[in-house]
């Protein structure tokens, strides 16, 4: 997971919008773990979300 972030925020280490920049960095891990097979599903998330 940390290689797929770490990737992801490689392509846009150009961005000077940090708000911008982590939004294009999430959106891109959330394709590249989709594709690697490790994206959680949407109840964890949602469970996570309500604890915190």
């Amino acid at each position: 997971m940390v290689e797929l972030i770490h990737n992801c925020e490689k392509q846009f280490d150009d961005m000077t919008d940090e708000c911008e920049r982590v939004v294009k960095v999430a959106a891109c891990f959330k394709v590249d773990a989709k594709k690697a097979g490790i994206a959680p599903e949407v109840a964890m998330i949602e469970a996570v979300m309500e604890k915190y």
